[in-house]
């Protein structure tokens, strides 16, 4: 979960939505361990779980509970306590939030963050009522502070109607482990106006329209991939193999060097074109990636480096490996670490070409890197802003398929492609994956 959470900023309000506790408790620890190493002092309310369950779980999940809590920076208590003290006025319940605000941002933190599980409201009268307006309320508190929240809802616990409300009123669903960008939000003043019900029904048949278009979109985008994809499978590469074997042929018939450059230079640029349509065949095979599962790492990474040791003999490729780390992602990252080596040995400065490769744990983070590095130029700039970003455009562009496809497939895997600063003339790519828990 916790890459998902990179697209939630400061003042967003996100609702999870679950039955079990397990995959409740993994939510919010991805939510809390993600405020910590944004700089945010961040508390997590519990009420239908003890305090010692939840410290446990997140302990078992990587965060360091006992240092975060004696430097202040996370905190767990009950929620009745926290919320419930003077009463259930949803006006006290936001004075506290904004007080726990100001604390943090006076003592050097970037925000706040709160996970709260919310059946301490079942314990009032008229809970729904006032349950409702506090969460359209704290929109309000959001905008103007970096305050962030995690709203949790036992859907056994809670009545349809009340979870049906919950939905207006939230920017982000977490559902089924996949973080949602709700397509009809509602701002507190519109909810909370006497109106809305009025207008819901219309707004809801808006949003309706507005997704089937949206798949009918997707559905002939889908079509026209499938079209290209055909087209450099087979098309392209097979005319591509003509060339190259012709350019082989008339290469041996010729004396002239000059002449012999140039057909080699038709047999290299034919060459990375195949090498192109194969990469478009992998970027066609992530976008119908199976859900990430349980993988050896050391020997999935292993297989990649013996193929690129295969394919480029005269370099030099040093690979570390950590035993037994088991990581959560898909087969295909065997082919983003291949074109990362690719790419490391192909663009070293040195003589051989030399790359290194380094696999390990974070433990403080409970994931997996991949690193790979070389002598050379780093990964430009423009390229790495495109990925960021997800976008080309006319003016910007990256260099080629090769970093997309990486991007994909560490995404298929809930993982996170990185450019470490490394040392001067000095390539770093790194790639971190969510790891088992021991």
């Amino acid at each position: 979960m916790r890459p998902q959470f990179e697209s939630v900023e400061p003042g967003d309000h996100v609702a999870t939505f679950f039955s079990e506790q397990s995959p409740q408790l993994a939510v919010s620890a991805a939510f809390i361990d993600h405020g910590i190493h944004n700089g945010e002092q961040c508390l997590y309310l519990a009420d239908e779980n003890e305090i010692d369950d939840v410290e446990t779980t997140f302990r078992r999940l990587g965060i360091d509970v006992d240092g975060l809590q004696r430097s202040g920076t996370l905190r767990i208590e009950s929620a009745s306590d926290v919320y419930l003290a003077d009463g259930s006025d949803p006006d006290e319940m936001l004075d506290v939030l904004t007080d726990a605000t100001d604390h943090a941002l006076k003592n050097d933190y970037d925000g706040f963050r709160v996970a709260g599980e919310n059946t301490w409201s079942l314990k009032i009268e008229q809970a729904m009522e006032e349950l409702i307006r506090f969460e359209s309320e704290f929109d309000r508190l959001a905008d103007v502070l970096p305050t962030l929240a995690l709203c949790q809802y036992n859907v056994d616990r809670f009545s349809e109607e009340t979870l049906a409300n919950v939905l207006w009123t939230h920017e982000y669903v977490v559902y089924r482990g996949l973080l949602c960008e709700k397509p009809y939000y509602v701002p507190a003043e519109q909810y909370l106006d006497d109106g809305f019900s009025e207008t819901s029904v219309s707004l809801m048949l808006e949003q309706i329209r507005n997704l089937a278009t949206s798949r009918r979109a997707i559905e002939t985008r889908e079509q026209r991939l499938t079209v290209i994809n055909r087209v450099l499978r087979h098309n392209i590469r097979n005319d591509l193999n003509v060339i190259l074997g012709n350019a082989a042929l008339l290469r041996d018939s010729i004396d002239a060097d000059t002449d012999r450059r140039r057909v080699d230079q038709i047999s290299d640029t034919a060459e990375r074109i195949v090498e192109m349509a194969e990469k478009a065949r992998h970027v066609d095979r992530t976008l119908t990636s199976h859900p990430p599962q349980e993988l050896d790492v050391e020997a999935t990474v292993g297989r990649a480096v013996e193929t690129i040791r295969a394919a480029y003999p005269s370099a030099r490729l040093d690979a570390e490996y950590q035993s037994n780390v088991i990581g959560l992602a898909t087969g295909d990252i065997e082919i983003a670490v291949e074109e990362l080596l690719t790419n490391a040995i192909e663009y070293s400065t040195e003589t051989p070409p030399r790359a290194e490769l380094h696999v390990g744990c974070v433990p403080d983070r409970s994931v997996v890197r991949i690193d790979v590095s070389n002598r050379g130029d780093p990964i430009p700039e423009a390229d790495r802003e495109v990925l960021r970003e997800g976008t080309e455009t006319p003016l910007q562009h990256g260099s080629g398929l090769g970093l997309w496809l990486v991007k994909w497939i560490v995404d298929n895997a809930n993982g996170t492609l990185l450019f470490p600063d490394g040392d001067d003339g000095e390539c770093r790519v790194a790639i971190e994956l969510p790891q088992r828990p021991a």
